[in-house]
Parts: C-alpha cells; structure tokens; sequence
C-alpha cells in the first residue's frame, strides 16, 4: 500500500516538474519570438550579475583599505583630526576633496538645522509679547483723549487730552492723501516687504548721506509702530533684535492696512498731537479725512522729528514738505501739477495759532475737578484708557441755575442787588 502511494506521489512530482518546465520553455519561446536579442537572458544576466557584485566588492574593498590607509596617517581623535585637517598645509588639501565636501555637507546641513530650531524657538519666545489686536480704536498706547459728557450722554463737555492728545479712528476716516504721503515719507516699499526692508535701510543711508539727513528713515512703518506701541525707549542690540523679530511677526499676524491704521493712530505728528485725527484737529481744526493734500504733506513731514520741525525750525519743515510731496509724485501717489501746487501753498500759516487745551470746556470748575478725582483714583496712566466719563451734571439746569445767578445778583456800586 506504501509503494503504491509513494509511486503515485513520485508520478504526480514528476508530471508537475515537466509541465513547469513545458510553460517556461513555452514562455521562453514567447519572449524569444518578440525580443529575439534576448535568446540567452537567463545566462548573461547570471554572468552580469556576479560580475558586477564582484567589481562593486572590489571598489568597496579598495575604498575600506585607502580609508584605513588615510585615517592611520592622522591623529586618534575625532577633535584632533578636525584640527588637522584646519591647519594651511592640510586645509586645501582636504577640503576640496571628496571626503571634505561631503564632511562639508555635513557640517553645513547640522548647523542649518541648529539655526532654524534657535530661530524658531527665538520667534516663539518674543510672539508673547505681540498686542491681541491692533485695530483696538478704544485707546492708544501713550494716551487718549477723555471725553466727559452730562448726564443725559448727549452733551460734550471736554475732551481732555493732557500730556498726549490721541484720538483714534478708522483709516477710512482718514485722507488718502495722508496715508500716501505717509508712505512716501517713511516706508515706500511699505506694501511690499515683511515687517524689515534692508534694500529700504541702505537707500535711506545713501539718501540721508546726499541730502545731509533730510532723507526718509530706515525703519520700515511696521518697525516704528512696534517700537512705539510695544517697546521701550531703551538703545541696545537686544531691543534691534526683539524689534526686527516682532516687525516680521505683526506683518505675519495682520493685513497691511491694519498695520498702517495703528501706525496712523500712534505715531506723533507735532506738539503733544499722537495720531491723524487728534493732530488733524489740533492743527487745522478738522477732521484727518478731510485733510487737502498740502497739509497731509506737512504733517508727514514732521514725522520723523515733531520737536525739532514744528517748534525748533519750521523753515526746514517746509523744505521737507516739499520732498514728501516729490517722493508722492516718484510713486505715482499724485501728479507733477498737483505737486506744484500744494508747494505753492503757505501752509504753515493755514495752522491755527495759541490753542488751548480747555477751549469750549463746559462747566471747567466741575469738570476738571472730574478729571483731578479719576486721577487721583486710578493714577496718571487714566488718560491711556480712552474713557468716555458720564457726569452728574445736567446742563439744562445748569445753565438755568447760571441765568439765575447772573440776573438775580448785579453788583451795584460795590452792594449786591436781589430783586
């Protein structure tokens, strides 16, 4: 019984070999017949194989052995042989070989990688101090101007500006002309660059070289609004660097014109007037966006030096305007026509002239009492909050009990009078 099985067994074996090998030679025919350049593959592919294994262990074999060679001619260490490959005799020699490119690629491919995770980790560390948002109009960060009303809310009594008068508004409340001769003045590539602009930082020095420091500055809009609203006064490599990053990170973060409406609203422009609207005001008794293109000129002008062009030498503020309004014409903001004749215009005489603070207080004695009590109670940096304060006082009666007072007591020949 075990024969015969095992005769079976060997039958079906030997009937499954010959009908592979029937259908290999039956497939080696096919590809034969279609490539006939490939009548003996099997052999010569055999043959090239073994061929290139051994040429491949042979190159790999020699390479070990002139490795082994090379590296008993240096220093043990891995630090002592970095250093003998630095010194003149060896450095060429190394360098520029096979093995120095690739330790080159190497070394050049760690220290990137370094970089970028410092850099990271650095843009991380100073994004913190980035503002929630910029287009806040409620309050600047020098100060604001508070308005007190009475009672019924629908009576101004003061806006009281203190040291910084700041009253911010949209950009669209402010006049194109003002926001282009901005641009032009300050940061023309302003629409086109990252929050740092070094072709702008070498234009500006070989502009303020030629003209004698009566170029625009180097700091791009964004880097001056950070370094107004967000860092201090304080001259040193640490504050160039948290500036630069947080320059690139707020142009990252916002869109152009955000960046330029805080700016806007921010920046010091004369005398104690911080923003377009306020200085708008405060110069010209109107508001920014109704600004004509001169005095947008004017203003833009005084940016990089309020102190020194509106109170120190307003001959050289004038002189400034007249560059604003050439840089507007160079951008193709105005044209040469429009430009000739807002230099024509004495603009200096247009600004109005010993205005007071209190002008057009209501009830001043109340008020500034108000404004003495908030101080008092929540510090001098009140005036950075933009509060707009609801009084008790109702100017109705008021201004009844003051016609009361004033024709119910005539002082007659040094005796009061009650009828």
């Amino acid at each position: 019984m075990k024969d015969k099985l095992k005769n079976k067994f060997t039958r079906l074996q030997s009937s499954a070999r010959q009908k592979l090998a029937r259908g290999l030679h039956r497939s080696k025919q096919i590809v034969v017949k279609r490539f006939p350049q490939t009548k003996n593959l099997g052999e010569r592919t055999i043959r090239v194989n073994q061929n290139l294994t051994a040429k491949l262990r042979s190159k790999k074999d020699i390479r070990a052995r002139k490795h082994a060679e090379y590296l008993s001619t240096l220093p043990k260490s891995r630090t002592g042989r970095f250093f003998y490959r630095l010194h003149p005799r060896n450095l060429i020699h190394y360098w520029f070989s096979r093995r120095g490119l690739i330790m080159m690629l190497k070394i050049s491919g760690a220290t990137i990688l370094v970089l970028s995770i410092l850099i990271a980790g650095v843009f991380a560390y100073f994004r913190k101090d980035l503002p929630q948002n910029i287009t806040d109009l409620r309050a600047c960060s020098l100060g604001q101007t508070i308005k007190f009303y009475d009672r019924t809310k629908t009576v101004l009594l003061w806006s009281g500006a203190g040291d910084v008068d700041c009253r911010p508004v949209a950009l669209d409340q402010m006049s194109p002309y003002l926001q282009k001769a901005v641009i032009a003045a300050e940061d023309k590539n302003f629409y086109s660059h990252h929050g740092f602009d070094p072709i702008g930082l070498f234009n500006a020095a070989v502009s303020n070289a030629a003209s004698g420091g009566g170029g625009r500055g180097g700091s791009t809009i964004t880097q001056q609004y950070v370094k107004l609203a967000l860092l201090t006064s304080e001259r040193s490599l640490t504050r160039k660097i948290k500036e630069l990053i947080l320059s690139v990170e707020l142009d990252a973060s916002y869109k152009k014109d955000e960046i330029l409406q805080a700016y806007l609203n921010e920046i010091g422009f004369a005398y104690q007037y911080n923003g377009a609207e306020a200085a708008a005001k405060g110069l010209f008794d109107k508001s920014a966006k109704d600004l004509t293109l001169d005095e947008a000129a004017i203003m833009a002008a005084g940016i990089p030096s309020p102190d020194l062009y509106w109170v120190q030498d307003q001959e050289a503020l004038a002189k400034r305007k007249d560059y604003v309004l050439d840089q507007m014409v160079g951008l193709d903001y105005i044209t040469k026509e429009e430009a000739k004749a807002a230099k024509a215009i004495d603009t200096l005489a247009k600004v109005v002239k010993n205005k007071s603070q209190y002008k057009d207080i209501v009830a001043p004695h109340f008020v500034l009492e108000v404004y003495k009590q908030l101080k008092e109670t929540y510090g001098k940096d009140v005036t950075k909050l933009g509060l707009t304060v609801t009084t008790t006082l109702d100017t109705g009666l008021q201004k009844i009990a003051e016609e009361s007072v004033t024709n119910g007591f005539a002082c007659k020949s040094g005796s009061y009078g009650i009828d």
